[in-house]
């Protein structure tokens, strides 16, 4: 399930980001303004900020080459820490380092992202990310300690699939139907999600579908 928390998933955060600060640094350029003409040159340096941003963004996203997306990642991370595209950076060298089994570096890279609030979307991705990491080394309780304390709606569906992914590697499969059930219901736009929880449910044991009907 890994692929659905993709790039395409983080632009729809950095666009969300994005209209709420250009929002801002809007209305508060045309009050100042009235007041002080210097305020111009700090929106400007703002928007020539947020476009660099962008510029970096998109050359580490259009290389295919691991090497050289990381080195990117790293730049952009050092140029432009306080911009979303930094949480893409940290996460896209968390991935290579997962595709490398570089567990502990990849740990690393989401930890730093699921412990910012600044930007709730990303911090949702990476503990939902962390949790699939922690997963796979045989830590399910860790896992489920993390998506507990995901809080953004959008992500609840995502969190829910991978706490039923959680419980049935404790081997607790009642648990593992409700979350995955959880899951189906908030994602059932999302065909191929749902395709592919359905098939989990009816994966478990007989009795354990039974048990969910007269719940």
């Amino acid at each position: 399930m890994s692929s659905y928390l993709d790039e395409e998933e983080q632009m729809d955060a950095i666009k969300s980001w994005w209209q709420e600060n250009r929002w801002f640094v809007g209305m508060a350029a045309a009050v100042i303004l009235i007041f002080s003409s210097g305020w111009q040159l700090w929106q400007r340096h703002v928007m020539l900020e947020q476009r660099e941003a962008v510029r970096c963004y998109m050359a580490m996203v259009d290389s295919e080459d691991p090497k050289v997306i990381n080195t990117r990642a790293d730049a952009l991370i050092a140029k432009h820490p306080k911009t979303p595209f930094a949480a893409v950076a940290y996460l896209k060298k968390a991935q290579g380092y997962v595709a490398d089994k570089d567990y502990e570096n990849a740990i690393k890279m989401l930890k730093y992202v699921a412990g910012d609030p600044k930007i709730p979307a990303f911090q949702a991705i990476a503990q939902l990310r962390l949790a699939r990491v922690m997963l796979t080394q045989n830590k399910p309780d860790y896992a489920i300690t993390l998506l507990k304390d995901v809080r953004n709606d959008y992500y609840l569906g995502w969190s829910d699939w991978v706490l039923g992914d959680c419980y049935q590697a404790k081997g607790d499969m009642n648990q593992a139907a409700k979350h995955y059930q959880a899951a189906l219901k908030i994602l059932s736009n999302n065909e191929i999600a749902a395709n592919m929880i359905s098939q989990q449910l009816m994966a478990l044991p007989l009795d354990t579908h039974q048990g969910e009907k007269h719940a």
